[in-house]
């Protein structure tokens, strides 16, 4: 089998491990304990390999345990939840100072960013952060400015509490334990978009990833289904319900113009968009695909197979080429093979 990443030995990490997030050669992990780790991926000129060096360690991060966690690396700023409320840090300062509390987001289970980015007209890069916060059976939207989470618009009302959600420009997909649905923000009100159920017989964790602008990748039983919010409109009628009426061509499965799936050896836990290709977290492995977002009659073709991630629950992409995987107690760092050696890989089979 092709091999295009490689997996370096697991590092026993002195904690146990509750959330992560990573970005370009670092990783932070919340922990069940509420400590904050922050850890680099070094190069080593002697092994060729790359060792893991610790940056920070928080013990007093928070009292309860540290659920979700994400990284602005353009303000240097941490997200993370804990105790259900959502925290702002800074994590180029010794020991993670608080920048700001929002405490509406008490009773808060999960959250999702939509960043931004743009240059004004002297270069300068301009970087938006919102973030959509579930607490409850509400959801709720922010914007960060001057250090602030400021509010926007109402309150969405939700028929049950999220199990997880995304955001992307207008759009935020939410999945629930037994549904997936997205809600289109562009207008004055909300409107409410009904997918389809998260599993048709099993009971699974709903999972939701961004693959690019405007395209959510969901799972579904064994299928990664994609989701394009363009082709989903309204109908120009305004209703009292706040629903949108989908493209007809969505009502049926058959039709691979709008939803198009790939199947998977089993459920995935995790997943993240390493082009070209697309990563699963399953049980104890990953799996990755080739998958062309353009080519409809593309269906994931199975690269490889990492296995040995024994208990592994967390998945993150640093930058190109660098993933992380971890269980509750190790990590493990999987980089990318040069494409000229996976070039060379692939003339010398063929040959």
């Amino acid at each position: 089998m092709h091999e295009a990443y490689i997996l370096y030995p697991p590092e026993k990490i002195p904690v146990q491990i509750e959330s992560m997030t990573g970005f370009e050669n670092k990783l932070i992990l919340g922990t069940r304990q509420g400590h904050l780790l922050m850890y680099s991926f070094e190069p080593n000129q002697e092994t060729n390999k790359l060792d893991l060096q610790l940056l920070q360690y928080d013990k007093n991060f928070s009292k309860k345990p540290i659920t979700q966690i994400e990284a602005i690396p353009e303000y240097k700023l941490i997200f993370s939840l804990s105790d259900g409320v959502v925290n702002v840090h800074d994590y180029s300062r010794h020991g993670f100072p608080l920048m700001h509390t929002a405490q509406k987001t008490k009773g808060a289970t999960v959250f999702a960013l939509d960043i931004k980015k743009s240059k004004s007209l002297t270069g300068e890069l301009i970087v938006l952060v919102r973030l959509a916060v579930a607490a409850k059976r509400k959801l709720q939207c922010y914007y960060w400015k001057q250090n602030t989470l400021l509010e926007f618009g109402n309150d969405i009302d939700l028929n049950d509490v999220p199990k997880t959600i995304a955001w992307n420009n207008n759009h935020i997909c939410v999945g629930f334990k037994t549904e997936y649905v997205m809600y289109d923000i562009s207008g004055e009100q909300p409107k409410k978009i009904d997918l389809f159920p998260t599993s048709s017989s099993k009971s699974i964790e709903p999972c939701i990833s961004l693959i690019e602008d405007d395209i959510f990748a969901v799972a579904k039983d064994e299928y990664l289904v994609t989701v394009y919010t363009e082709k989903y409109k309204t109908d120009g009628k305004e209703n009292n319900t706040g629903l949108v009426k989908p493209d007809a061509s969505l009502l049926t499965t058959k039709d691979t113009r709008n939803l198009k799936s790939l199947i998977w050896s089993e459920p995935f836990q995790g997943l993240v968009w390493d082009e070209p290709y697309i990563i699963g977290l399953i049980t104890d492995a990953i799996e990755v695909r080739v998958f062309d977002n353009l080519d409809m009659s593309d269906k994931g073709l199975l690269i490889q197979t990492i296995p040995q991630l024994q208990k592994a629950r967390f998945l993150a992409r640093g930058k190109k080429g660098l993933l992380y995987v971890a269980s509750v107690s190790h990590l493990w760092c999987i980089q990318a093979v040069e494409i000229s050696k996976q070039r060379e890989h692939l003339l010398q089979e063929e040959n």
